[in-house]
């Protein structure tokens, strides 16, 4: 969700900077929107890392470099025609653009979930959460290590003292 709150976030900062007269806050929602777009890339290369498996990652990857280059070119013509015009137009472009990302994005999100388990869903960083918290609250290491946490009463699903029934070499 953070990833089409940076969609959002763009387009309302390009929409924005149409109707500011003043230079310093230009600058101020210029800087705002390369930080949202230096994060969705960053989300994107996340997400593209993720979703690729198999032998032919190279060529995946490739792929979509030269589908990202296209797109880069073709949104730089795009602008260089509306700055032509003028400033307004450019940046209204812009927020055109991010309106058709964030809509991209959802119709892709939707359709993964729907493809996708939930296991699978979860992005790196929360797969590292989860892992780090089974670590520290079971004392299980992903060697399968026991770290010694002795578990009590209430965390047994059978009722007896799980520290009783663990085994100790």
């Amino acid at each position: 969700h953070f990833m089409m709150m940076l969609f959002v976030m763009a387009a309302v900062l390009s929409i924005a900077i149409i109707f500011t007269h003043s230079a310093i806050l230009s600058v101020v929602i210029f800087a705002c929107m390369v930080c949202a777009e230096s994060m969705t890339y960053a989300l994107m290369n996340d997400i593209e890392n993720e979703s690729i498996d198999g032998t032919p990652r190279a060529s995946t990857l490739s792929l979509y470099s030269l589908f990202q280059h296209l797109g880069m070119f073709f949104t730089g013509v795009s602008f260089g025609v509306a700055a032509d015009h003028s400033l307004t137009a450019t940046y209204g472009l812009s927020a055109v653009f991010c309106v058709v990302g964030l809509i991209s994005y959802i119709f892709w999100y939707k359709n993964r979930s729907m493809l996708v388990k939930k296991e699978e869903k979860e992005s790196g960083l929360e797969k590292i959460i989860k892992e780090v918290i089974k670590e520290v609250w079971y004392g299980k290491s992903k060697e399968g290590g026991d770290k010694g946490r002795t578990l009590t009463n209430h965390d047994s699903q059978d009722g007896t003292k799980a520290s009783q029934n663990k085994n100790t070499n």
